[in-house]
């Protein structure tokens, strides 16, 4: 049985890990023996599959992405450093994999390099043999402003990498949109299709008429969104629709306790669900931020959308990517910078007025993950 190392590392929001999962589910379903290296705080709501988990001390961040914190939220030292880096050189050692995938970087995680590029480096030359190695990365990354960074990410890929798994649709967004330099290992990249989750079973009875459903992620960032429906439900317009508001884990429990005293007769306000998908196919209307993962999610269910890109600390990875998704009509864009109750509920009912998704993309990344991964394995 082939052996997949799969490394992910989450820092802010939850995308990456669930993203992952769909991936390694199929691997593992498909006969490959898997283990997932996660390197951020456990999360319970994912599902990797019937998988091996090795769990690394977690390290996460904050919205302005300046630091690397502990669990407890100490800022980790050399110390903590090496002990990861020493507990992945080992679990390689151990595990042995014919194929490893890194989730994210070089183009992303640059922070993480501290282990990650010792990782490489042993993968490379502290073997008895060379596993392949390929990167995982989303249809958009944050595109790079400085030279000597899209250099020093070249010379990674051309090192260390075989392959680079865009996890999209060339047709739709070309990973060049936003990493032009990609040019230099163009021969390296595979597009996948993008990676969703389906739903189960196909929606039951019609939409709820005037139901709006509230998410925001895994809630790190969600604050604004939540705080303007709750204003935006309390108005004479608002009171035409019944809200349903969704928070996510990484929202703290005193301030998800904080905006539950918010509740009425025509507001809910709840943790996220296992059912997100048959709740977004009933809707009349979703309102979210832009992640992979969400847009993915407005596809399959071919909810119309009202989405909020997270902008934080010039983030430009969501607006680029609903950008395209509004020209193809399927989302109404209201910037963090424009939001409020107001403006909230005028983009609500332009969108329920004019609304013409044309969109073909191909959605099928997890189960070619699995037919390209089988056909580039060594036998």
């Amino acid at each position: 049985m082939k052996r997949i190392l799969v490394y992910v590392q989450h820092l802010l929001g939850v995308g990456h890990l669930h993203r992952t999962a769909l991936i390694t589910s199929a691997l593992a379903r498909s006969g490959f023996s898997v283990t997932v290296i996660n390197g951020g705080v456990p999360q319970t709501s994912v599902d990797f599959g019937p998988v091996d988990i090795l769990q690394l001390d977690p390290i996460k961040t904050d919205a302005g992405f300046k630091a690397l914190y502990d669990k407890d939220g100490a800022v980790i030292d050399d110390s903590f450093k090496k002990s990861r880096k020493n507990l992945l050189i080992k679990a390689v050692n151990q595990i042995k994999p014919d194929f490893v995938l890194v989730e994210t970087y070089p183009f992303g995680r640059r922070q993480m390099r501290f282990e990650l590029l010792p990782l490489l480096e042993h993968l490379k030359h502290g073997l008895e043999y060379r596993p392949l190695v390929a990167s995982s990365i989303r249809d958009v990354i944050q595109p790079k402003s400085n030279p000597g960074r899209c250099q020093e990410i070249i010379a990674i890929v051309d090192s260390y990498f075989d392959y680079i798994f865009v996890h999209g649709d060339e047709s739709f967004i070309a990973f060049e949109q936003t990493f032009p330099e990609a040019t230099n290992f163009k021969e390296k990249i595979i597009y996948s299709g993008y990676v969703v989750k389906q739903l189960k079973n196909e929606p039951s009875g019609r939409r709820e008429e005037n139901k709006v459903l509230v998410s925001a992620g895994g809630g790190a960032v969600g604050e604004q969104i939540y705080s303007t429906v709750i204003d935006a439900s309390t108005s004479r317009p608002g009171k035409q629709y019944n809200w349903h508001v969704l928070v996510g884990n990484n929202f703290s429990g005193a301030q998800f306790n904080k905006l539950r005293q918010s509740r009425h007769a025509q507001l809910i306000i709840e943790r996220n669900r296992d059912d997100f998908l048959q709740l977004l196919s009933r809707c009349c209307m979703s309102i979210s931020q832009a992640g992979y993962n969400t847009m993915m999610d407005l596809v399959v269910t071919n909810t119309p959308a009202l989405v909020v890109p997270f902008e934080g600390v010039a983030e430009r990875e969501q607006l680029i990517r609903a950008k395209v998704f509004e020209q193809h009509g399927m989302v109404k864009i209201i910037r963090e910078k424009n939001l409020d109750s107001t403006s909230l509920l005028q983009a609500m009912t332009e969108l329920s007025r004019h609304r013409e998704p044309q969109i073909e993309i191909k959605y099928d990344g997890a189960q070619r993950m699995v037919e390209i991964i089988k056909q580039k394995m060594p036998i």
